[in-house]
């Protein structure tokens, strides 16, 4: 009598030419072929003519006649003889029509070393066909429609979509209640989600999105993904690895299922199969299946980051291809102009200097001392706008009234002579940052306020906490503002408004942009022409 093991079951699709469409991953411990060995060819390209043909006329009688068929036969596996059970199945389009073959191969055991029997062809009824035939025929069914799913996803290079369609499909093909993805952060050794489906029927007050485990914490997690392991866990059974803490509990479920999701040998994180009420676990062959999908879907997603971390170089190079052309522009316009200045009166001080009176003289090397000073001005800020975007600093809580101290200290001279009013009007909020940049931050917004800002211009300083927890820093002019062409390009590098002055906002606020894009905050303005300008910049609050 022969004992057959249906735990190394291989699902298999044919096409209508015998080539096979699809096969399961452990088809290679079963033949001695990869899947990618198989993919494409027939059975006569695989085994010679004997089996090949044989196999040919079996899918066509399926084909002819709408029946399911068993055969058994023997094969060669590294030189030693392994018998094995094919089950074919007619596969039909949606138009009725054959589609191809559906199939299953497993191995025989034989206790006793008789020769099995072939099994005589049977019809395609439900009763005829026994339970665990009929689950791999559900499951493939839902199979098919992962691999139309798959397709799909692996032509788009948004994760989110990837992400959205698997978590859908999975559940939906397993039955599940709930699907989680979790990404591994490997700098903070942990695991937090990145999408999650909840099907209706599922009421639980548990929020999928704001799972997040500490690996140092969670010890069989940790052990899960080095191992590369799956694992399940179902109410009243006992597993060896999940001792120190109760999943099943913690979720309020009945069953939890985890696939690691693993592309190329590179841990990319964890999948969660949840069931609220379920009445026995998930068999071996829907885990496998599971598996594959979960296997393909790894390859989607890590390209998908790759292709988004590409374009986010590509922006960078190309904002920095941009911010060089600007340098290029301001070392020669905005230094030619100063230096040529420079030079013409040192010339003439040179040449004239026995015709020229002595307060002349002195208003000369005075110009010659103002342009040396706008000058290092200039270079100055080039040199910050470099480091900021090169320099790692630490983010701590920073106290913003000493900074602000600072800056008038800094700018006394420039409030001096321009009889500038400046008003703290509300009481500071702290935020996350670096002390030293927030200074220029601060210096760049208060000195265009005093510069713009109109005769003994009135400036208004103050913060306030958002709701999505940020601070919001502004300063408050009334000079002539701005239209909101102007707005639109105050903070694109090296812009200049054609302001009356000439000096224009362009270098400053670019160093802003970048110092307040560095702290994690937003830089804006509010303006009015006539009315005056608001400038602000947000930052995480210090909790």
């Amino acid at each position: 009598m022969s004992n057959q093991n249906s735990s190394q079951q291989v699902i298999f699709t044919k096409a209508n030419n015998g080539r096979f469409t699809f096969i399961t991953p452990n088809v290679s411990s079963l033949l001695g072929l990869s899947a990618s060995d198989i993919l494409n060819k027939t059975e006569l390209d695989l085994f010679g003519s004997e089996w090949g043909f044989e196999s040919f006329a079996v899918d066509q009688k399926v084909q002819l006649t709408g029946e399911s068929i068993h055969f058994d036969t023997e094969i060669l596996v590294h030189d030693q003889p392994r018998r094995l059970r094919f089950v074919k199945h007619p596969q039909m389009a949606e138009d009725g029509s054959h589609a191809g073959i559906i199939g299953t191969i497993q191995e025989i055991v034989d206790a006793d070393t008789k020769q099995v029997e072939p099994t005589p062809p049977i019809k395609p009824e439900a009763a005829q066909i026994n339970t665990s035939e009929a689950e791999v025929l559900a499951l493939y069914r839902g199979l098919l429609t992962l691999q139309s799913a798959a397709s799909a996803m692996s032509v788009s290079l948004e994760p989110e979509q990837i992400l959205e369609t698997y978590t859908w499909e999975l559940a939906h093909l397993l039955n599940a209640d709930g699907c989680v993805v979790m990404r591994w952060h490997e700098s903070e050794n942990c695991l937090a989600t990145i999408a999650a489906y909840q099907h209706e029927r599922w009421q639980n007050e548990l929020s999928l999105n704001d799972i997040r485990f500490d690996l140092a914490e969670h010890v069989s997690l940790q052990r899960l993904l080095q191992e590369r392991s799956v694992s399940q866990l179902f109410q009243g059974t006992a597993h060896h690895l999940f001792d120190e803490y109760d999943y099943l509990a913690a979720f309020d479920i009945q069953g939890l299922l985890m696939l690691p999701l693993v592309f190329q040998g590179r841990r990319v994180g964890l999948v969660l199969l949840l069931n609220g009420e379920a009445e026995r676990p998930f068999t071996d062959l829907e885990i496998s299946l599971a598996q594959l999908l979960t296997d393909q879907v790894a390859g989607f997603i890590i390209n998908a980051w790759l292709f988004a971390e590409l374009a986010e170089m590509n922006e960078s190079l190309r904002v920095s291809n941009a911010e060089l052309d600007a340098f290029s522009h301001t070392v020669a316009h905005d230094l030619k102009s100063p230096l040529a200045n420079t030079m013409g009166f040192a010339t003439i001080l040179i040449q004239e200097k026995e015709a020229l009176s002595a307060q002349e003289a002195e208003e000369f090397l005075t110009i010659i001392l103002n342009n040396g000073k706008r000058m290092r001005g200039i270079i100055d800020g080039l040199l910050l706008l470099a480091s900021v975007r090169k320099e790692d600093v630490k983010i701590s809580p920073v106290d913003m009234e000493g900074v602000i101290s600072e800056v008038f200290a800094r700018l006394y001279y420039t409030i001096m002579d321009a009889n500038a009013q400046i008003a703290v009007e509300t009481e500071w909020e702290n935020g996350l940052g670096y002390t030293p940049w927030l200074e220029e931050v601060w210096a760049n917004y208060i000195g265009n306020a005093i510069k713009y800002g109109g005769k003994s211009p009135q400036i208004g300083l103050g913060s306030e906490v958002q709701p999505d927890g940020m601070v919001r820093y502004w300063v408050r002019d009334h000079g002539d503002g701005l239209t909101e062409a102007q707005q639109a390009q105050l903070f694109m590098p090296f812009v200049r408004l054609g302001l009356t002055d000439n000096r224009g906002h362009g270098l400053g606020l670019s160093i802003v942009q970048r110092i307040v894009t560095r702290l994690g905050g937003k830089v804006g303005v509010h303006s009015q022409p006539g009315v005056g300008s608001v400038f602000f910049f947000t930052l995480p609050a210090a909790t």
